[in-house]
């Protein structure tokens, strides 16, 4: 019997999912620019959106062989963050997810490579907060979205790279290779020198909510709060000095643990809650000048006071 020849299983061409809800992805993407400029509270150079053309989406079908393209491709709708400075990106991230579900992330920032500059960005694959509802976001819960996080001259680069036809290390001819990546290495110590200059422009500016908490952002918001409060006092002779940075860590990561992510959330709590720790400091006076407690201290009194969760750790590590 004659063997029948292989054939090659023909593209996938059934492009009903795109076009029955072509109106259902341009809604999600303005739904998801407006969602992120309403939350942003810095400034950023843009946020912009596309819903992928449908060339493109037959093509990425056809070349990553998907069954179900209509589940699989998680692109269709895209949302670009543009920042001014490297410290916005996780500024941005403080933002992003407590506003959308977050799927999946992938920092490409953090890639070693030397040649990289131009394609690093942070990547998000979310959907909606299940917490939206409404005829407003009928239909859209559940779709998914493609977030990127990159500095303007990230974007700038990626921009420019691309219309060079550059497409990885095998892509670009070698004897131009050089000074590709010296380029690429000048702009990404530009992105660092805008980053420092940006950072002693703040000078002690104290930090905005969307920024992120960690030891520098809880120090300037505690100093802010908390004026002329000691972090400490000058132990008896032969006691070893407190490690004052040790103890706003262990506060940070107490925080973090409970589900502070952003300085807007953590002043929220404290200037809601500082006063009535601030009346009880009175009845059960600190080992401090004029019987006042560290600043940690009395941060962590407070948000005792109002968040169950912190109370909670509090009185685990406390009696454990």
């Amino acid at each position: 019997m004659e063997k029948q020849p292989v054939r090659k299983k023909a593209p996938y061409s059934d492009l009903s999912f795109y076009d029955d809800n072509i109106g259902l992805y341009n809604r999600l993407k303005d739904e998801v620019i407006f969602t992120l400029e309403d939350a942003l509270d810095f400034p950023v150079h843009s946020v912009v959106g596309r819903v992928k053309e449908r060339k493109s989406v037959f093509g990425k079908i056809t070349r990553k062989s998907y069954a179900s393209p209509g589940q699989e491709i998680e692109d269709i709708v895209g949302v670009r963050v543009i920042c001014l400075y490297r410290a916005d990106l996780a500024k941005v991230d403080g933002l992003i997810r407590p506003l959308f579900d977050v799927l999946t992330y992938e920092d490409k920032t953090a890639s070693e490579d030397d040649d990289r500059f131009g394609y690093t960005s942070v990547h998000y694959v979310c959907t909606l907060s299940k917490t939206d509802s409404g005829s407003r976001y009928n239909r859209l819960c559940g779709l998914k979205f493609e977030l990127q996080v990159r500095t303007i001259l990230m974007d700038a680069w990626a921009n420019v790279s691309h219309h060079l036809a550059y497409k990885g290390e095998h892509g670009f001819p070698a004897d131009k290779k050089k000074g590709f990546n010296a380029l690429a290495a000048t702009l990404y110590l530009a992105d660092e020198q805008f980053q420092k200059l940006a950072t002693a422009a703040a000078g002690s500016q104290p930090p905005r909510s969307g920024y992120p908490l960690d030891l520098d952002t809880t120090t300037e918001l505690l100093e802010e709060l908390l004026p002329g409060r000691v972090d400490y006092i000058e132990p008896p002779k032969g006691v070893p000095p407190v490690n004052v940075q040790l103890g706003t860590s262990i506060l940070v990561a107490e925080l973090i643990e409970v589900g502070y992510r952003t300085v807007g959330q953590l002043r929220a709590d404290l200037e809601t809650y500082l006063p009535a720790a601030l009346h009880w400091e009175k009845d059960n006076p600190g080992p401090g000048e004029g019987g006042k407690y560290f600043r940690v201290g009395i941060a962590r009194r407070a948000l005792s006071f109002g968040n169950d969760k912190f109370r909670s750790l509090i009185y685990e590590k406390t009696y454990d």
